[in-house]
């Protein structure tokens, strides 16, 4: 009694033994042969410790600053690590984690939950890896690939949430943060991974001889493409200009793994992730400009699209050629290049339309704010032109019913100044104490850094408000400024309102501007230079904070643009006004403007903030980055579908081989078998031929009924027997190729009516007429095989005969055409039979096959006549075919060229051309 095969049990694994398997150096992963398993344990966990503290401190020096850029490179190192030296390692990350979290002011109970969260994810992390790297046979060279990738996405989670648990519960952030909070612990994590973790498995393979990237020469052409590939991430992260050229970098990693293999294709993707990076974070480059939320979004689909491109391109590397795979990849970045670029185009065109708007809304505030001082003082000089130079009072009574000081802040004073002459000086401090200003005295401007006395007129204020600053103006003597007095006197010689040069408020010391507008007598003559000197009476000035002025200008568009204001050109000494007092003076401007006021040049520097209402980068950004991911993706599919072509064509190679050697093998067989049999043709037929020669004789001797039935049964049965042996012996013949066609000459009507005479008892048993018809252009003597065709021929009249109950059975004979020595004669069998069905005349002239099974077991037979029939036809240079239609008879023919030998025609049935016998 057969058993059956045991059944497989499968048995869980102890909790003591999955535990105990945390502190074991063994496992089925990619090391676990490796000679850095049998280091000692102390000298690969003191670096180990070290590193990881390094790296954790640049995790944390990206998550903090201005900008944050969520990347946890120690993600990479601890998947590594455990990779490489075996999961025993894991208490030296816990360490390393909490003492990294205890020096960030963690108390230590968040502190130990957070390091227990991240050595979760780090085992998590080694069992996924192998996990995956367990389905060699599927993913191919996408082994890596699939592993990273998958380990990135996947074993963070953990993290992520058990971590931000933990800080809640700890109080570090409220509830309602967990969504983000868990996010960026995730996103940090998975970027860490997909970074790392590809340059560090490369060096990790070296280190354990698994692969021969040790090779100088490849680690000199990996160093030198690594600083290549750095200069040009600098000119393109480091440089705004360059931004439209963020693209090139993926033909970089492409250019890298063609040159050097795959190593060189992680380690660029690793260098240009961290420009990428530091940029960012640094606040510069393409990742920078948009609201925070945005800029991670576009800099985190990039690294990601730059880690899978150089662990995909890798692969490519390695499973073959890149030639395919590099041309979809090529084609794919540049659509993604053309796609960014056409998008931020329209963008930066948006943005600098706004940009547009808000200077010239600016300027045109500046423009109207000196224009109103201007018709201000204007109004004020024809007045004092009109009628006289006015007193303190009357002053202030015309300045506050102008109501200047209140609408405009910062305007600091307006005044009226008369020029006086040095001998002139004694009589005009007279007057003025005469006429309301008892304490009148003439004394310079007490300005830091004022020129010498000027050998011309005083430039003296007669007139001052507000009145807080009119005690301490009146008498003022303002030529002793040099930037005043030019001012003054260049409004004077112009006959127009004039600016002065940047110069200091006496009050207060901040930046201030002097607008003069002259006042002249009325009726003097002031068409030149000379007459307007002699016809002024006095200027109307106003001083203004230059900070008021443009505070007022920026008003509600400060938080969206940046403004430094320069007399004349850009300098140190020049600047007049910054709207953010930590704006260095060097810095790069994204637009400067020149604005002409009142015979001054100022230069206005901007630059949008980051609260500037940009279009937002991210549907260019995300459009070109999934064009990018998609190209990959179709490299990907390419490069599978290529090598799963050439396994299948390699699989097809082998089994057409191994078919070839069966079907050789059968072949061979059959031959052995044909040749055998017809070998033993003569000896088969031979005792046959005897046993019917032997009845024959008994036959023809003293027999009673009873004996000679008998023996004629067995006469008969003997006849069977032989046209079997006969047919199964010529078919063996045939196959083995032994079967000899002989070119002699004979008489074609005697194979004719010898056919009919030897079927004419069968048919007059069956009581049908046999015909045979003959054509009399038909030649008599021709050159051929006679027995063959003999052969043929009664095999398909016999069937006819057969296969036919009334009607008749017709044996034609025609020779349809005769030239160049050879007559092509037609030969056709028809009769009035069973018929054929069409699907399954073909099947007729294959080996041991008849229209219907009953047939057999009905009229007798091999099934091998009509294929000998055939074999024979063709051997003589002919082919058989058929017509028939079930119930109504069949028609089979064949043609042969048979030479002629006498070209004389005879008839062989007579005039007619017909022999008839029934």
């Amino acid at each position: 009694m057969a058993t059956s095969p045991p059944r497989e049990v499968r048995t869980s694994v102890p909790p003591k033994q999955w535990l105990g398997a945390l502190l074991s150096q063994d496992d089925d992963g990619l090391f676990s042969g490796s000679a850095l398993r049998r280091l000692p344990y102390a000298a690969v966990a003191v670096p180990l410790f070290l590193a990881h503290l390094a790296l954790s401190q640049l995790g944390w020096l990206l998550l903090s600053g201005n900008t944050l850029t969520p990347v946890w490179p120690a993600a990479g190192l601890d998947l590594m690590a455990l990779l490489v030296f075996g999961p025993r390692f894991w208490p030296v990350l816990f360490a390393a984690y909490f003492v990294t979290t205890s020096g960030r002011s963690v108390s230590w109970a968040p502190a130990l939950g957070m390091a227990f969260a991240d050595t979760l994810r780090a085992l998590a992390s080694l069992w996924l890896f192998t996990a995956i790297s367990k389905h060699r046979k599927f993913l191919g060279h996408f082994e890596e690939v699939a592993a990273i990738a998958g380990t990135a996405m996947l074993s963070p989670m953990a993290s992520a949430i058990v971590g931000t648990g933990i800080l809640i519960l700890g109080g570090r952030f409220p509830a309602n943060q967990w969504g983000v909070v868990s996010s960026r612990w995730w996103i940090g994590d998975t970027l860490g991974l997909l970074i790392v973790t590809p340059a560090l498995l490369g060096f990790g393979k070296c280190a354990a001889g698994l692969v021969p990237f040790c090779d100088r020469k490849v680690i000199g052409k990996t160093v030198l493409l690594a600083a290549a590939v750095a200069a040009v991430c600098y000119f393109i992260f480091f440089r705004p200009e360059a931004s439209y050229l963020l693209f090139s970098v993926f033909l970089l990693i492409l250019v890298s793994a063609a040159w050097a293999g795959s190593p060189a294709a992680r380690v660029s993707s690793l260098v240009i992730a961290s420009a990428a990076v530091w940029a960012t974070h640094i606040g510069v480059g393409v990742f920078a400009g948009d609201t925070v939320r945005e800029n991670l979004q576009n800099l985190n689909l990039f690294l990601a699209a730059v880690s899978l491109t150089g662990l995909a391109v890798g692969a490519f590397r390695t499973s073959g050629s890149l030639l395919l795979p590099g041309g979809v990849l090529v084609a794919g970045w540049v659509l993604s290049g053309w796609l960014y670029a056409s998008l931020d185009r329209e963008r930066v065109s948006y943005d600098q339309a706004r940009m547009d708007k808000v200077v010239t809304a600016v300027e045109s505030r500046i423009r109207g704010r000196l224009t109103t001082y201007e018709d201000v003082l204007r109004g004020a000089g024809g007045f004092i032109a009109a009628s006289r130079i006015p007193n303190p009072p009357d002053w202030e009574i015309y300045v506050n019913r102008l109501g200047l000081l209140e609408r405009y802040p910062g305007t600091e004073v307006v005044s009226v100044i008369r020029p006086v002459m040095p001998t002139e000086l004694e009589t005009f401090t007279a007057m003025q104490r005469r006429t309301g200003s008892p304490e009148f005295t003439v004394r310079p401007l007490p300005i830091a850094g004022r020129g010498t006395e000027p050998d011309g007129p005083y430039f003296v204020i007669v007139c001052a408000q507000p009145s807080s600053v009119a005690a301490r103006a009146l008498g003022t003597d303002v030529a002793v400024d040099p930037r005043r007095r030019a001012a003054a006197e260049k409004a004077r010689d112009s006959g127009a309102a004039t600016l002065t040069r940047l110069t200091t408020l006496v009050r207060s010391g901040g930046n201030a501007l002097q607008l003069f507008v002259p006042v002249y007598a009325t009726g003097a003559a002031v068409s030149t230079k000379a007459e307007r000197q002699t016809a002024l009476i006095a200027w109307v000035t106003v001083v203004f904070s230059t900070d008021a002025l443009f505070q007022s200008s920026l008003a509600g568009m400060e938080n969206q643009i940046a403004l430094q204001a320069f007399d004349d050109g850009i300098g140190p000494g020049n600047l007049m006004f910054s709207s953010d007092e930590g704006l260095p003076l060097n810095r790069q401007y994204e637009r400067t403007t020149r604005l002409e006021l009142d015979g001054s040049t100022w230069t206005l520097a901007w630059n949008p903030t980051p609260k500037f209402p940009y279009l937002s980068k991210t549907p260019s950004a995300w459009a070109a980055g999934c064009t990018a991911l998609l190209s990959l993706l179709l490299a990907g599919l390419v490069v599978n579908l290529h090598s799963t072509g050439q396994r299948a064509f390699a699989l097809a190679e082998e089994r057409t081989r191994e078919l070839a050697k069966a079907l050789h093998a059968a072949d061979a067989a059959n031959r052995s078998k044909s040749e055998f049999l017809a070998n033993m043709s003569h000896e088969i037929r031979t005792p046959m031929n005897g046993v019917l020669g032997m009845i024959s004789l008994v036959l023809d001797g003293d027999l009673n009924d009873e004996q000679r039935e008998f023996a004629r049964t067995a006469h008969s049965a003997g006849e069977s027997l032989l046209r079997v042996l006969n047919d199964v012996l010529d078919f063996s013949k045939l196959e083995a190729g032994r079967m000899p066609i002989e070119t002699r000459p004979f008489d074609l009507g005697t194979i004719a009516t010898n056919v009919i005479d030897l079927l004419t008892p069968q048919a007059a048993e069956k009581g049908i007429e046999l015909a045979l018809r003959w054509s009399p252009q038909n030649p008599r003597a021709l050159m051929g095989d006679a027995g063959r065709l003999r052969q043929v021929l009664l095999n398909l009249a016999g069937n006819a005969v057969k296969f036919t109950s009334h009607g008749r059975v017709t044996l034609g004979v025609d020779c349809p055409e005769c030239k160049a020595g050879k007559a092509r004669i037609r030969f056709e069998v028809d009769d009035t039979g069973i018929g054929i069905a069409k699907d399954v005349q073909q099947q007729l002239f294959q080996k041991f096959t008849q229209a219907d099974a009953s047939i057999t077991r009905r009229f007798g037979g091999t099934g091998l006549g009509l294929a000998i029939s055939k074999e024979l036809v063709q051997l003589m240079g002919g082919d058989l075919g058929l017509r028939s239609t079930p119930g109504e008879g069949s028609t089979f023919w064949f043609e042969l060229w048979l030479p002629v030998v006498q070209p004389t025609v005879a008839s062989a049935a007579g005039e007619k051309g017909v022999l008839t016998i029934s």
